[in-house]
């Protein structure tokens, strides 16, 4: 089915539409705030200090409800992406080409894949490069991505071990092998430091809020060359889109993270693509060039020691501490340890 003038301007204009209509909402909500100021009674007090909604609000963005809502969606991503490209005739408005635009949603995912792989290439990705994606999900943007790029080496790291188990399924029958997959967080990546060549990441910081310093310090830590971060920045962002993060409890301006922190951001702008046009991706590029190289290896995420391997276990002898792998998947969060001071020596 081809997508016709008349078919971008109505969904555009419909768009639109439903833009202005939350626009308003943010709004109406606005002018209701001088009314909740004054509803500071003891009923209002009763319900903002009750335990359940204080803990509900402190884990909406914490990393263990991020896995546990995560974890329950597994497979999600892998039938969406078979949906994009069976079903030809799938399209809804998007950024295509830096507009706001109606397009084939295989389309702009295929010229997505394409434009992150130029990317790569211009900063100089090679057959001898090693690339790692920080918050991989299901593998639906690295597997693509691994048809446009040279690498000797591909690696995924996801805080769910169950869409890493079915993102390793999409990859063998997509025909692309990893040599790492690993259920790991990004606020303490369990490798040595410069190991990575390349390391990005695709709309996974906005789910750890807060944490987002610490994940940027980690992979800045672990890279060599580049990191390349695709994330909905709020710098660029409309009124409607900040509203939205803020209450999401995302992160907020990622270059300014990146300045506090001393790193060198040679490019940062907003990416010509993005699936929701109300949640730009924004794309920020850091130039570390470490003149040291460490080889690629599992360490322990705790004190960053080496791990030993032991069939389906990963042991640090400095710490005592177990790690199970299952299905070729290491476990590797501080909480996913065993302590077992002594497992070396009754093995």
């Amino acid at each position: 089915m081809e997508i016709t003038l008349r078919d971008k301007k109505n969904a555009i204009r419909a768009y639109e539409e439903r833009k202005k209509k939350s626009l308003s909402l943010i709004e109406n909500v606005r002018n209701l705030k001088p009314l909740l100021k004054r509803m500071r009674g003891r009923f209002a007090s009763s319900i903002v200090n009750r335990p359940t909604l204080q803990k509900w609000a402190g884990s909406v963005r914490s990393e263990q409800g991020v896995l546990r809502k995560y974890d329950r969606m597994a497979g999600d991503y892998v039938a969406g992406y078979h949906d994009m490209y069976k079903d030809e005739g799938y399209a809804q408005v998007c950024i295509f080409d830096g507009e706001l635009d109606y397009r084939k949603i295989s389309e702009m995912n295929d010229r997505r894949i394409r434009e992150i792989a130029g990317l790569l290439k211009e900063l100089g990705i090679s057959k001898e490069s090693s690339l790692l994606e920080v918050g991989a999900g299901e593998l639906t943007t690295i597997v693509p991505l691994a048809k446009e790029i040279p690498f000797s080496r591909l690696s995924a790291l996801e805080l769910s071990w169950s869409r890493l188990a079915v993102g390793k399924l999409f990859a063998n029958e997509q025909g692309i092998t990893l040599e790492d997959t690993i259920a790991a967080s990004a606020l303490d990546l369990p490798f040595p430091d410069n190991s990575y060549d390349y390391i990005y990441t695709s709309h996974c910081l906005e789910q750890i809020g807060k944490g987002a310093e610490r994940a940027i310090q980690e992979m800045h830590r672990v890279a060599r060359k580049y990191i390349v971060l695709l994330e909905p920045g709020l710098e660029f962002a409309s009124a409607y889109q900040k509203k939205a993060n803020k209450r999401a409890g995302r992160v907020g301006e990622i270059d300014r993270i990146i300045r506090r922190l001393g790193y060198n951001l040679v490019r940062h702008g907003l990416f010509p693509f993005a699936l929701n046009p109300g949640n730009k991706t924004v794309l920020y590029v850091i130039k570390k060039d470490s003149p040291e190289s460490n080889p690629i290896r599992c360490v322990c995420p705790c004190d960053k020691a080496p791990l030993e391997l032991y069939e389906q276990i990963y042991f640090c002898k400095k710490c005592g501490v177990v790690f199970p792998i299952v299905k070729g998947i290491p476990f590797l969060r501080k909480e996913d340890g065993l302590l077992a001071t002594k497992f070396d020596q009754l093995n």
